[in-house]
């Protein structure tokens, strides 16, 4: 888009030359730059046509690397009541959504059970799984089977953030008044989402700010194959030599969003961090991620956080997993359906002693008045 627009100036400029100056402006100029551009022109359709260098966002149909959608104030979620497609070339499961445009069960306004409502990204929608199959369905089916009455709502939506998880709960789905709130979130947040959405600015007038040559990189696939060769951009528009950059703003961002939560909500918020296979095969998170959110999580009395990277590793170890059972790799990094029953075990094994103690406690304060 931005190349066809360059290109249009252009030859609108060579055009105005030729109309003033014609018979100064050599003809041999003239088809040069019309030749550049038509090769240009066809060069970049070619491009986007074949797919060629198109980003993991733009393949699963949520936009470019800069879309003006990650600048609204718009809570991020699907069309209400609408029917959608978790879809990638190795799996293809359809979602339904409720009145607030969440992949989830029609959520009742009544308040007389313990309230659970999980904020995230695709993961915890259930991406690459089908709806009964996701954590939180799973969960929800573990405390059935052990008699702990909890209303579990799941509030993921693919290509979220953080972010914007907060932005829907404090415009959404606060007078829902969930008693805990968990926050599933994973290194990407911070890397991938926070390089190319920025922090909360994103949700002022001006935006996230980007440079001429992201803007490039976002819009023209030309551009993109020119600075992915010469400069080492890529789909998270930032350069390899840029690791510094990339590090200190993840660090701040995943420090920043547990402050937010911690000053916008009054009950208790439990950030569950999980690892993507790599991760889970070197042992650690990229940027030691999980040591900042920890760490600011111990400054604020309403928020804990929990990694299921030991969980995972001893599951694998312990039934002698590939990582072929849990992840779509090579095609796509969510979990199969036995990588969310992980998941979901996982998390389970952390939160369900302290649900049932609270769970308790609200009975008996229902029942007291």
């Amino acid at each position: 888009m931005m190349l066809l627009v360059v290109i249009t100036v252009f030859i609108t400029f060579v055009l105005v030359l030729k109309l003033f100056f014609g018979r100064r402006l050599k003809d041999e100029l003239v088809v040069t730059i019309f030749g550049t551009s038509a090769a240009l022109c066809l060069a970049e359709i070619v491009l986007v046509f074949s797919g060629f260098g198109a980003t993991y966002l733009e393949k699963r149909g949520n936009g470019r690397p800069v879309d003006v959608n990650y600048q609204k104030e718009q809570p991020w979620t699907w069309d209400t009541n609408g029917q959608h497609r978790l879809k990638t070339s190795v799996f293809d499961y359809p979602r339904s959504t409720n009145r607030f445009g969440l992949s989830d069960y029609e959520w009742e306004d009544s308040t007389s059970s313990y309230r659970i409502l999980v904020l995230g990204d695709s993961f915890t929608e259930g991406d690459g799984a089908p709806y009964d199959s996701s954590w939180v369905s799973l969960i929800r089916s573990l405390f059935k089977h052990d008699s702990i009455p909890v209303k579990i709502m799941n509030a993921g939506v693919c290509g979220s953030d953080p972010y914007e998880q907060l932005n829907l709960y404090n415009k959404v789905l606060a007078p829902l008044k969930p008693n805990l709130i968990i926050v599933a979130t994973s290194t990407p947040d911070y890397t991938w989402d926070g390089m190319q959405k920025g922090g909360i600015e994103r949700f002022n007038r001006h935006g996230h700010n980007i440079s001429l040559l992201e803007a490039s990189y976002a819009y023209s696939r030309v551009a993109r194959l020119f600075l992915s060769v010469f400069f080492g951009y890529d789909e998270i528009l930032v350069s390899r030599r840029d690791t510094e950059v990339l590090e200190s703003k993840s660090k701040f961002l995943a420090q920043d969003i547990v402050t937010r939560f911690s000053n916008a909500v009054a009950v208790p918020v439990l950030f569950v961090m999980f690892p993507y296979e790599s991760e889970t095969s070197s042992g650690k998170y990229a940027y030691s991620i999980d040591d900042v959110i920890s760490n600011a999580c111990r400054q604020y009395e309403n928020t804990v956080f929990f990694s299921t990277m030991a969980c995972y590793t001893e599951q694998i170890t312990k039934l002698k997993l590939r990582s072929e059972d849990l992840w779509w790799i090579p095609e796509d990094g969510h979990h199969k359906p036995q990588g969310y029953a992980m998941m979901a075990e996982c998390i389970y094994k952390k939160i369900k002693g302290n649900v049932q103690q609270e769970v308790s406690k609200y009975k008996a304060k229902r029942i007291k008045h």
